[in-house]
């Protein structure tokens, strides 16, 4: 295969991996359950809230929600960052294999 072919699937690859990991929901654990945050794309405060509510003054499980999606989006993000560079990267490779034949 060429060069550009797999760069093109290397960028697939990475593109798919930030997505589906910007999607995985996620959870943190606050007044005796588990508290459902949503996704990196999909957050979700309504669980949080009304744990904070039931856990009573002082708690907040919005900011407990944020850092766990936090963690997931720093990555997801720079797979997503990476597969548009890898995309550009087999454009241009095909671009500077016409000028050396020409």
């Amino acid at each position: 295969m060429k060069p550009k072919t797999w760069l093109a699937i290397g960028a697939l690859v990475l593109l798919a991996g930030g997505v589906l990991l910007g999607l995985l929901p996620r959870t943190t654990e606050g007044a005796g359950r588990s508290i459902e945050c949503g996704s990196v794309w999909s957050p979700q405060y309504n669980d949080a809230v009304s744990a904070s509510n039931e856990a009573g003054r002082g708690a907040d499980f919005r900011k407990d929600c944020s850092s766990a999606r936090t963690a997931v989006a720093i990555p997801s993000y720079v797979l997503l960052g990476l597969g548009v560079v890898a995309f550009i990267g087999a454009a241009m490779v095909d671009q500077r294999s016409r000028q050396r034949t020409a």
